[in-house]
């Protein structure tokens, strides 16, 4: 103790010792369980202490790393040096995964260290090199704990069919950051649009190809909140959709198709008279030129 007093001067040593304390009574919590006004007090006073700490404390490595290690986020109070050093770093993702944004720009372009925060944290995409934004790997445990992280991804991953089928199917507006191949892709498609989603803002990304087949646009049209929405996803539909079907024989066919819930359902098929509309007519098979929608199970 008296070494280290010499060295850090009377003042320093009693501010280091204090934030040591500290961190290594917060260390023992489990916050999880066991937080509580004390520890989260002590917490805030570890963080107003540190960030009013000198310039030697935030660069002495022991006191940074029990002090990182309770807050993530301190990070951005410590000196470049340690900013820079992988040990350091990986406690402060490890306590608070955004503080990855803090890390040198060395650091976030290492792969290891940038896999340690994106599966706590997916966003954290945002900050890596764009050397690992375009790594699949990464991208790929991105989206999977937070799909929208595709809009950070480089522009392979998101031509990436797995990678981009591990975003839509748990959040199906994040088609709008796939590549245009993607869009037009079918099954990527198809796996958008039979999320539980809004699907006029799905229906907005699909390529145009696939907005000339009058299936997908049943599809989208059958889950839609109301008519009005339904309306809109057939007003984006490819001509060739309306010249086939109007938008009555549309809502109709997209309204009996809901009797076909689940995803091992047969598929149904619903002939519609040309120019027929309502409900009856929409299950009805005229002796004239009829239009056949199939709609999927979802």
């Amino acid at each position: 103790a008296a070494a280290e007093n010499r060295a850090f001067g009377a003042a320093t040593f009693e501010e280091r010792q204090l934030i040591l304390s500290r961190a290594a009574v917060l260390a023992d919590v489990d916050w999880d369980k066991a937080q509580t006004k004390e520890t989260s007090k002590l917490a805030k006073e570890l963080g107003t202490e540190f960030k009013t700490a000198s310039t030697q404390m935030k660069s002495d490595r022991e006191a940074v790393l029990g002090v990182v290690s309770m807050g993530g986020s301190l990070l951005s109070q410590c000196s470049k040096a340690l900013r820079d050093d992988f040990e350091v770093v990986a406690a402060a993702v490890n306590s608070v995964p955004l503080s990855i944004r803090h890390a040198s720009e060395r650091l976030r372009g290492n792969k290891d260290l940038m896999m340690l925060a994106v599966r706590k944290l997916g966003i954290t995409l945002e900050y890596a090199s764009e050397e690992l934004q375009e790594d699949r790997d990464i991208v790929l445990e991105a989206v999977k704990s937070w799909p929208s992280a595709l809009q950070w991804a480089g522009e392979g991953p998101r031509r990436d069919r797995e990678v981009v089928l591990a975003s839509v199917e748990s959040e199906p507006e994040t088609l709008e950051f796939a590549s245009d191949s993607l869009k037009a892709d079918r099954e990527v498609v198809l796996k958008a649009l039979r999320q539980k989603a809004p699907k006029t803002f799905v229906w907005m990304f699909v390529g145009p190809e696939l907005k000339q087949d009058k299936d997908i646009c049943l599809l989208a049209v059958r889950w839609t909140s109301d008519d009005d929405d339904g309306e809109h996803c057939y007003s984006q539909a490819g001509d060739d959709v309306k010249q086939a079907v109007t938008w009555k024989q549309m809502w109709n066919a997209a309204c009996s198709a809901l009797a076909c819930p689940g995803e091992d359902s047969p598929v149904l098929s619903i002939s519609l008279p040309a120019g027929s509309s309502g409900p009856a007519a929409a299950a009805t098979t005229a002796a004239t030129t009829t239009t056949t929608i199939k709609a999927f199970p979802v």
